[in-house]
């Protein structure tokens, strides 16, 4: 009886072991706790067909897996209507997200509902929408956000999340989903963009339907304004707009300190009870290329600086009261230039000049080049 106890014991014990193994890989993989550590790396395609190329400690290997093998548990891709060259368009993508999945990578997808860049500054209308307007164009952002979600889903590879629009404070779609004005024009603007973001989720839901539901989430550029914040989150859900995460970009020379983000994230988690992830950020490491050697912050634009900042970064989010702060998204830390093409980020990457991973790729968690 004793022997068969202790074979049972035995038993027990190494299925208990296999079993911590295997969640603890899967965590490892896939951010199980809840915290997404991730790049942006949408540009990869372009800089490959260039003849850029990665290496780590000195060995070349494929940008994904030596992300992977430093801590990176998620990607992010952007998707443009029709872009001229056809970079950052749907075929693209669709290859793009094959690469992800073969190296264990889920993703979240940044639609900019647009040809080229949208960003604060600028929303321009995919030219195939140009005379379109009202429910015409409600329906064409339902169809074409429909349409992506299922080819992805045709080849098995759908994104994790999904944001409507990029650093959409101002707005998208212009002029139809512009925000301004005051009153009675301000309101009726605000319809229109609520409109539209609406179509768009409904379009990533419906392109999922019956499966596993693909998270929403609305991205704003300020991530350390708590009064833009505010107002656009106060407008967005008084007129129904449903999400699930709060992403937002926050790059210090541009949107303010450590001390403005943090105050604003927790802010924010308390207010709305919503995730909250910062799915763009970055910093130099070196200072050749940056205005007059600016930073906007304490840290020096070197490599040791470059990591500090980003440790600093995950703390703050990973300490948001009512442990809403899921997840840190690094942006394009693979553009490098190349003898064949430039970078507009050369200096702010996580890769040298050679494609050589940094070690500043430790702030974000993850182990040094080895």
């Amino acid at each position: 009886m004793l022997r068969n106890d202790f074979r049972i014991g035995v038993l027990t014990l190494a299925l208990s072991i296999n079993a911590f193994v295997t969640i603890a890989a899967f965590a490892a993989e896939h951010g199980v706790d809840g915290f997404q550590i991730g790049a942006d790396i949408s540009s990869l395609p372009q800089v490959e067909a260039a003849g850029g190329a990665f290496g780590d400690g000195g060995r070349a290997g494929d940008l994904p897996t030596i992300l992977k093998n430093h801590g990176i548990t998620h990607a992010r891709l952007r998707i443009w209507n029709a872009p001229r060259d056809g970079w950052c368009g749907l075929e693209k993508t669709l290859a793009l997200a094959k690469r992800l999945k073969a190296a264990g990578m889920p993703w979240l997808l940044d639609f900019h509902y647009s040809d080229t860049w949208a960003d604060p500054g600028k929303q321009v209308k995919p030219a195939a929408w140009a005379n379109l307007h009202g429910p015409e164009l409600e329906a064409a952002v339902f169809d074409y956000t429909r349409s992506v979600i299922r080819a992805l889903d045709a080849q098995e590879t759908p994104p994790e999340m999904a944001q409507i629009g990029n650093e959409i404070t101002p707005g998208m779609l212009w002029e139809d989903g512009r925000l301004g004005g005051k009153g009675a024009q301000a309101n009726e603007r605000w319809q229109r963009l609520a409109r539209l973001l609406k179509a768009g989720i409904r379009g990533v839901n419906e392109g999922r339907a019956g499966k596993t539901p693909i998270r929403v989430m609305i991205h704003l550029d300020c991530g350390a304004d708590n009064g833009k914040c505010r107002w656009f989150i106060d407008q967005a859900l008084a007129q129904g707009v449903s999400f699930d995460v709060l992403g937002l970009s926050y790059y210090p020379w541009w949107h303010g300190s450590l001390e403005q983000l943090r105050g604003n994230l927790n802010d924010l988690s308390g207010r709305y009870k919503k995730d909250i992830a910062i799915v763009e950020t970055g910093y130099p490491w070196t200072p050749r290329g940056m205005d007059k050697g600016k930073t906007g912050e304490r840290f020096e634009a070197t490599v040791a600086g470059q990591k500090a900042f980003l440790a600093e970064v995950m703390k703050i989010v990973r300490e948001i009261e009512g442990g809403r702060g899921k997840g840190v998204y690094y942006w394009e830390p693979a553009w490098v230039a190349t003898p064949k093409a430039r970078s507009m980020w050369p200096n702010r990457g996580l890769f040298d000049n050679e494609g050589n991973l940094l070690e500043s790729i430790e702030g974000l968690g993850g182990p040094a080049g080895k």
